[in-house]
């Protein structure tokens, strides 16, 4: 992946993803649930005018779960006040 800034200089980022969870489906009526993602980001950064790498990791946790109409169509309360 490259990305170019301000002053014109390519910036070269290297690494890769990981996910693992688990995914919860309804035997019943075959719709997921709930889905629990872990992801796992590693990467080395560089420009050509500093060839030292900078080392990055993120991790993301990420909850889906199936909620109600009702529950959905419910104002957010912090977009409320």
């Amino acid at each position: 992946m490259a990305f170019i800034q301000g002053n014109s200089e390519d910036v070269m980022m290297e690494g890769g993803s990981e996910y693992a969870g688990d995914i919860y489906i309804d035997l019943a009526t075959g719709r997921v649930r709930k889905v629990i993602l872990n992801e796992f980001v590693v990467t080395e950064t560089h420009t050509a005018s500093k060839p030292n790498k900078i080392p990055g990791y993120t991790a993301r946790h990420i909850l889906l779960r199936l909620i109600s109409q009702q529950d959905f169509e419910k104002p957010i309360s912090i977009l409320s006040q």
